[in-house]
């Protein structure tokens, strides 16, 4: 199977430190802000909690399957919702993205 690996940057743009705890959501929308997929394979190291101060970045990696030899290419979804964990709003990313059949989601960890 092949795969298409995404590196997702969170900044913290607020005036107060943010609590990181778990694992972002993730949903592949259609033109429409209708879900296709979510994902619901989650692997790596497990998450742990730590705080984000402002103006701080956090990364977490997306491995989407973009096809398994027997469908020669999934269709492309052209929004990316990503949902920090903790939050219930999600950031919408312009950025096609194959509807395959499986998204692993890594833990957000703290960047440098």
């Amino acid at each position: 199977m092949l795969h298409r690996d995404i590196t997702i940057t969170l900044t913290n743009s607020g005036r107060s430190v943010c609590v990181i705890d778990g694992y972002p959501g993730v949903r592949l929308l259609d033109a429409q802000h209708h879900a296709s997929i979510a994902a619901e394979s989650f692997s790596g190291t497990a998450p742990h909690k730590f705080t984000l101060a402002p103006g701080k970045h956090a990364t977490f990696s997306i491995l989407i399957a973009t096809t398994d030899g027997v469908v020669p290419a999934y269709p492309t979804m052209p929004i990316l919702a990503i949902i920090p964990p903790g939050d219930v709003s999600p950031l919408l990313l312009q950025h096609g993205v194959p509807a395959g059949p499986t998204i692993d989601i890594q833990a957000i960890v703290p960047g440098s």
